[in-house]
């Protein structure tokens, strides 16, 4: 007598890879709906520097690059700007960047250097909190930025 085999596997998912897409001016309207929610926490932790209509105008104005990490779904977004010091060194300054999971998308800053590389910058600068530090162990705390509100 053979033995029946059956086999009721079920189909594996295939894990879409963490990404970082720039998205370019053409597409900003399409995505930023899909941003809000992290602009919002951009808005909550800038100290009322910025609003988010504030944040869509630069990006809209092409003075900040939106760039989105994620696989399936949004993941995290980082906005960039660039710049050019009193010198003239062309800089690439990481304004914001916020999602979940950072240790999960870290390794695909590269892509973000290299990019910056293409534009000619001299350098990335981000504007962190001090915790980003610890994260970013190939970037060197040069300064750091203290402040008092005034009322």
């Amino acid at each position: 007598m053979q033995a029946a085999t059956t086999t009721d596997a079920k189909p594996v998912a295939k894990r879409v890879p963490m990404a970082l897409q720039k998205v370019e001016l053409p597409h900003i309207a399409a995505v930023i709906p899909h941003v809000l929610d992290r602009l919002g926490a951009i808005v909550g932790r800038s100290g009322e520097r910025y609003s988010i209509q504030s944040l869509i105008d630069l990006i809209a104005r092409g003075e900040f690059q939106l760039w989105v990490i994620g696989d399936d779904q949004v993941r995290g977004v980082l906005l960039t700007e660039l710049f050019f010091a009193p010198s003239g060194k062309k800089v690439c300054s990481i304004r914001a960047a916020t999602g979940d999971a950072a240790e999960g998308w870290l390794h695909l800053l590269p892509e973000l250097e290299a990019w910056a590389k293409l534009e000619n910058c001299h350098c990335i600068e981000a504007i962190a909190r001090k915790g980003w530090a610890r994260r970013l162990t190939a970037y060197k705390m040069t300064h750091v930025v203290l402040e008092k509100e005034l009322t």
